[in-house]
């Protein structure tokens, strides 16, 4: 069994020059849920970062989640769907103003 609040369970590294090149964290996620992918997708496509190496294993621990809702995920999957139609430049752009 593993307490979450007794370990780092992820994170991103980077220097603050980059985070504000792709404009930091998104404003227009609901509470919690894809900000996370939404940054690593701009560093992926600004940087050429992978997520996971091809060799990685990856072993996520489901845990209960009382506040999870999944008409806030549908929304915050619709938006994240959305940003990437639009494309890199325009959600930076966007995401640049917020800073």
């Amino acid at each position: 069994m593993f307490w979450n609040e007794n370990r780092h369970c992820g994170g991103n590294l980077f220097r603050m020059k980059q985070f504000k090149a792709v404009g930091g964290y998104s404003e227009e996620f609901i509470n919690w849920g894809c900000e996370d992918s939404d940054l690593q997708w701009k560093f992926s496509q600004l940087y050429h970062l992978q997520f996971f190496p091809e060799n990685l294993e990856v072993i996520h621990l489901d845990h209960p989640k009382g506040y999870f809702s999944p008409e806030m995920w549908a929304k915050n999957e619709e938006i994240s769907r959305r940003r990437i139609e639009e494309g890199l430049e325009r959600v930076i752009e966007r995401d640049r103003r917020k800073i």
